[in-house]
């Protein structure tokens, strides 16, 4: 009997754990009818925003520590900066979640401070969100009537944001991007950017075109079309396998230590893997395509088996990888970063290695085809092995 009880015990946790958290967060007592209802119940089942009391308060201005908490969990952020900030008690709630945001570079203070209480201006959480979703500041002017008051540091943010959609004005064609945000627009301002979620380690998702599609949990699978992927620091240390997919736009990795292959199929426009993502792997798969992969990430590595327009390391980007399999094709493989090691199996057209990456490595095996090496760094290694072909080797400066 004990056991029986036990038994039914358990099968009903289990079922609970399976009920929806969207109903749940449906709850809120001030959330139904609201105009953000449908944003809000979104973002609360995934776990990445909270109320209190049974309240979510949609209406009353966000502060930055309340910002930190949603961003930190959105993308699963688990890098911790030192604390610097004078306002900051190491004991306060959201001490760790500000601290997280510094570390991604999402967030910061004012020199002294990270004045956690104060509320988020409009201009603030575009430049935060903006940060915190790979969406990087173009430049121009504002198209909003008002758009002279936004601040420099924030104008190519808003361009971006308001050029894609995922912000809106507050009427009369005027950002207001001095006034405060409620914690209801910026949710909303994540449901409008971000079109496919996946935070459960094993999930699949499938892209529907547009927006943003943000993974940050471990060994997801992303099929589908994607107008961006993100894979952030939640993936970290994971596998996240693209599957016959179609990313229109950017595939950007800032998960540390994660391997992102592109299977048989995908076609992508542009791989950047940032900075914070050191240790991260590209894998383009035989039969997938891209056009430019970029990595910033030290000791990072981009394998091609298909084909791409260009692969490149940057300057950060120092101990990285390139390997072009046997029957690749690469058209460019651009090296800025020190200690890079270019090895060839399949066909290049041309190799570039600039003045700042000093001590790189090319080496073409058996049936390499590489067109040209032209490089400006100290140190270069060209070592052409028995049945490969460079087609000439140039020093310059």
């Amino acid at each position: 009997m004990k056991r029986r009880i036990l038994a039914s015990m358990l099968s009903l946790a289990v079922a609970f754990s399976l009920l929806p958290t969207v109903a749940l967060a449906a709850d809120f007592e001030d959330v139904n009818g609201h105009w953000g209802q449908e944003a809000i119940e979104r973002w609360a089942g995934h776990g990445v925003v909270e109320g209190s009391d049974g309240l979510f308060n949609p209406d009353n201005n966000m502060t930055r520590a309340e910002m930190a908490a949603v961003l930190s969990r959105l993308l699963g952020l688990t890098a911790v900066a030192e604390n610097t900030f004078a306002d900051v008690p190491d004991d306060a709630w959201y001490a760790e979640a500000i601290l997280k945001c510094a570390a991604a570079g999402i967030m910061e203070g004012d020199g002294t401070g990270a004045n956690p209480e104060q509320p988020v201006s409009r201009q603030e959480a575009a430049v935060m969100l903006a940060r915190a979703l790979g969406i990087r500041p173009t430049e121009g002017g504002v198209s909003f009537d008002d758009g002279h008051e936004v601040a420099g540091w924030a104008a190519g943010y808003v361009r971006t944001m308001a050029n894609k959609g995922i912000v809106n004005g507050v009427g009369d064609s005027r950002f207001a991007p001095l006034a405060d945000i409620n914690r209801a627009s910026v949710v909303t301002i994540l449901h409008n950017a971000i079109s496919g979620y996946a935070n459960e380690a094993g999930a699949t998702i499938s892209g529907s075109g547009q927006g943003i599609t943000l993974v940050a949990a471990a060994d997801v699978t992303v099929t589908g079309a994607a107008e961006d992927l993100l894979v952030a620091p939640g993936a970290a240390d994971s596998t996240v396998a693209v599957e016959a997919a179609a990313v229109s736009g950017t595939l950007t990795v800032t998960a540390e230590g994660a391997t992102v292959t592109l299977a048989s199929g995908t076609e992508t426009a542009a791989v950047e893997v940032a900075e914070s993502a050191a240790g991260a792997q590209v894998v383009v798969e035989e039969g997938a395509s891209v056009g430019t992969v970029t990595t910033a990430a030290p000791s990072s590595s981009v394998t091609v088996s298909g084909t791409a327009d260009k692969v490149e390391t940057t300057e950060t980007a120092a101990e990285a990888e390139v390997t072009v399999s046997r029957d690749a094709e690469v058209a460019e493989v651009a090296a800025a970063g020190t200690d890079t090691t270019i090895a060839v199996s399949g066909t290049v057209e041309s190799v570039t290695i600039s003045d700042t990456a000093s001590d790189a490595t090319v080496t073409a095996s058996s049936g390499a085809q590489v067109g040209s090496v032209t490089t400006g760094a100290s140190g270069t290694s060209v070592e052409a092995g028995r049945g490969s072909t460079i087609g000439s080797v140039t020093t310059t400066g």
